[in-house]
Parts: structure tokens; C-alpha cells; sequence
């Protein structure tokens, strides 16, 4: 039986304020020299300007950080992949609250990896034994079964709901990285997998333009149509497969899609262009920024509009470059390690700003029923336009435009919670 969620409703000029979610810190890893001796991965968290190592583990370098808030366990994780020449990778968890290490598990070839409440999917390309894909148990990292059927390089995964979405290329040419193939670009590929079930339900080709796509971003949006968007290395694409809608920008990496905008970052030689793009209009906003000369990675902070730049050498020197949207400028740097290249944001769980203001306006407004199950109503007597759903670390699940007086909204894929409506 379909499981019931609760939401709370947040309206009115206050929201721009909102404080459900802010940043505590930054979770990041680091290698070292990839052929040197003994050569040791830096686990470590950014508060602040202040760089804190949490753990030092032997491997010769991380390309994958994550965080996650377990509600069964009450703490916030970050997870580490430490990659190693012999092909015995870990995948790695810790306590953000405490800064101890959880557990630790075996791996081979980790690209990426992604968890809900139960699982943890993990992505495989180059060096991957196995299969390319595993699911393990999310709350003790056991292993529960591999998916076989993909055969292609992963470069990323995403959860929407019961679905894993996982993209790989067709390899190409193999170079000195044999036998792994390191020219695995050459043709884009989706495939879904059903977590209820552990089994991969379709694959995707979206062809030579999108050789190379990473960077999943997945969302439900005003036409009731899941949106993707992803990074390439070929032009920028539109496409509607399935009722999906595939998204990508020629020459960009897509960093965070809210329900006005798509914010990304483009090399545009010798500058890096930081850009914002208006979804409807497709008007774009460029912030350039005088950073080309060591740009491995950025990732977008959307608490403080943000752009946290990763540049190193690889060799002597590493650093976070923050470039703020708002001034149109770097407006502070940390130093990392010298080959960090993985990053992830902790969003935190916090109190609304003013919520007590907002209950008279919660009051014109009727969201039924309440609790749900696989449908949500909104009567809509406010001049609000647009909606988010929103779970307890702030994270936007759904979002879209309020069309007319009544907005008709599936939850079919929300997990039994509580979470928060946000009215604009």
C-alpha cells in the first residue's frame, strides 16, 4: 500500500529569506602523486576559510565525494571514493557530525555514486571488475547485486524516486590507458534501473552529441515531464525520448537547475565563463571570471549563489576559488590538496526564517489532501506563480509553475516523510 506524506506550506515575501537549509561546510578529498610510493588520500571538510583533514587513507587519488543525511541513523555522511592503482579501490563513509569513519568497502574502477535511504548505487568505468554497475545496502554497505547488462563505461548516476539513472559511453579508441579505454566518448547513453526490483528497465541512446555526458541533473518540472540535464563534450541538445526531456549546453558543464534557471560553467579560452541561463527565455547571464589555468572542477553553491572553483596543478598547489554571482567576482580562496578534484556542499537542516509570519497567508491557500498519497491539490488564493516541494535538508525534489487557481501535483514517487511546499 501506497504510503502517505505530510507537507508544511511556507508562503509569502519572507521566503526569500528561507533558511530550511544552510551551509555548515565543504566535503572533499584529495590525492597525491598517482605513481609515487605509498602515496596517501586526504579525506578533509572546508568550515569556513579552514581547511580540517579528517582521515588519510593509502591510494593515489579521489574523483567522487557525496553527502547524504541518514534519517534512521540522525546524521549527516560524507562519502569518499579512494581510488588506487592495484584496482583495489574503497568506497569510504563518515560521520560529518563527529568526523569519524563509519565503515568501508571494496570497490574497482568507481566513477560515481549516489544513495537513498536504502541503497547505494555505485557507477564503474575504467579498471571496473565485475559488473559496471552495483547496488549495495546503504545502511551497511553489503553487496546486493551487480547489474551486468551494461557493458559501457559509467561516468555518473542519479536518483529520481525507485529509478537509478546511469550514464555511459561506447568506448572508442584505446591509448596508453589500456585496457581501459580511456577514449570512451563517443557515444551517450541512459539506462534506467529499478531499485524495487534491482534491474535495468531501458536504455537510452542519445547519440554522438552526447559523447561524454556526466553531471546528471534530474528534475519534475511545469509540463509534468522529468527533465534531465547533463555535461557533454558534444553540442548542446534538446530531445524528448519517452516523455523525458534530455537537456545539455554546447560547450558547458550544467551545475544546478532551479525552476527559472540552469546555472553552469564554460571554458572559453584563456577565461572561464561563469553563466546563468533563463529556462523560458533562454536569455543567459555571463559572469567572466579570470581563472582558466588549472580549472579541473566547480560546483554551484545555491545557499550562497556561489561558484566553488577547484584549480590545481597536480602537483604543488591546490585551491577553492569562491566567485560570487551577486559582486560578479572571486571573493575568497582556501587552500586544498593538489589534486582535489571532488567536492560536495553540506546543506543543513535548519529552522524557517519568520515562520509564524507566514500563517496568515497559509491560510488562504487550501493543500489537499493532506497528508497525500499520489496526488496533491493547491487552491490558489495568494498571486503565488510558481511552487517547490522540498524535503527536511532543503533539497528541491519538484518544482514547477502555478497554472491558474488550482495545481494539480504527483507525489507517486516521494518516500513516506515530511516535506515542505514553498509558495513564490
Amino acid at each position: 500500500m501506497k504510503k502517505s506524506i505530510l507537507l508544511t506550506v511556507i508562503l509569502g515575501a519572507g521566503l526569500t529569506a528561507f533558511s530550511q537549509q544552510h551551509v555548515k561546510q565543504y566535503f572533499y578529498t584529495s590525492g597525491g602523486n598517482y605513481s609515487a610510493a605509498n602515496n596517501k588520500v586526504k579525506v578533509a571538510v572546508i568550515d569556513g576559510k579552514t581547511d580540517k583533514s579528517i582521515d588519510s587513507i593509502k591510494g593515489n587519488f579521489s574523483n567522487a565525494v557525496k553527502i547524504y543525511h541518514d534519517k534512521v541513523a540522525k546524521r549527516y555522511e560524507g562519502i569518499s571514493h579512494v581510488g588506487r592503482a592495484s584496482g583495489n579501490d574503497l568506497i569510504v563513509r563518515y560521520n560529518l557530525d563527529t568526523y569519524q569513519k563509519i565503515d568501508s568497502v571494496g570497490s574497482s574502477g568507481v566513477q560515481a555514486f549516489v544513495r537513498n535511504q536504502d541503497k547505494l548505487v555505485v557507477a564503474k568505468g575504467y579498471g571496473a571488475k565485475g559488473a559496471n554497475v552495483d547496488i549495495l545496502n546503504a545502511s551497511n554497505l553489503s553487496f546486493i547485486t551487480g547489474i551486468s547488462e551494461i557493458k559501457n563505461e559509467c561516468t555518473d548516476v542519479e536518483i529520481y524516486g525507485d529509478s537509478a539513472f546511469v550514464t555511459h559511453s561506447l568506448k572508442g579508441k584505446v591509448d596508453g590507458c589500456a585496457p581501459y579505454g580511456c577514449y570512451s566518448d563517443s557515444i551517450g547513453y541512459v539506462s534506467i534501473v529499478d531499485l524495487r526490483q534491482d534491474k535495468l528497465i531501458k536504455t537510452i541512446s542519445l547519440g554522438a552529441d552526447a559523447k561524454g555526458l556526466s553531471n546528471l541533473i534530474i528534475s519534475k518540472e511545469a509540463d509534468s515531464r522529468l527533465h534531465i540535464y547533463y555535461s557533454n563534450f558534444g553540442k548542446g541538445q534538446l530531445e524528448l525520448v519517452d516523455n523525458m526531456v534530455f537537456h545539455s549546453i554546447k560547450g558547458s558543464q550544467t551545475l544546478d537547475v532551479t525552476s527559472k534557471k540552469i546555472f553552469g560553467i564554460r571554458k572559453t579560452n584563456p577565461t572561464l565563463t561563469a553563466i546563468d541561463i533563463n529556462k523560458f527565455s533562454n536569455d543567459t547571464a555571463t559572469h567572466i571570471t579570470q581563472i582558466a589555468k588549472g580549472f579541473v572542477g566547480c560546483e554551484y553553491d545555491t545557499i550562497s549563489n556561489l561558484y566553488l572553483i577547484l584549480k590545481t596543478d597536480y602537483a604543488t598547489f591546490g585551491k577553492l576559488i569562491r566567485y560570487s554571482v551577486a559582486e560578479n567576482k572571486a571573493i575568497d580562496s582556501v587552500n586544498v590538496g593538489a589534486t582535489t578534484v571532488a567536492l560536495d556542499i553540506d546543506y543543513r537542516q535548519g529552522l524557517p526564517l519568520g515562520f509564524e509570519s507566514f500563517n496568515a497567508s497559509v491560510s488562504r491557500t487550501n493543500v489537499y489532501p493532506n497528508p497525500c498519497k499520489d496526488v496533491l491539490y493547491i487552491q490558489n488564493n495568494t498571486n503565488a506563480s510558481d511552487w517547490k516541494i522540498l524535503n527536511l535538508q532543503g533539497q528541491v525534489l519538484e518544482s514547477g509553475l502555478m497554472n491558474g487557481l488550482e495545481e494539480k501535483i504527483s507525489t507517486e514517487t516521494f518516500a513516506k516523510g515530511v516535506y515542505f511546499l514553498q509558495l513564490s
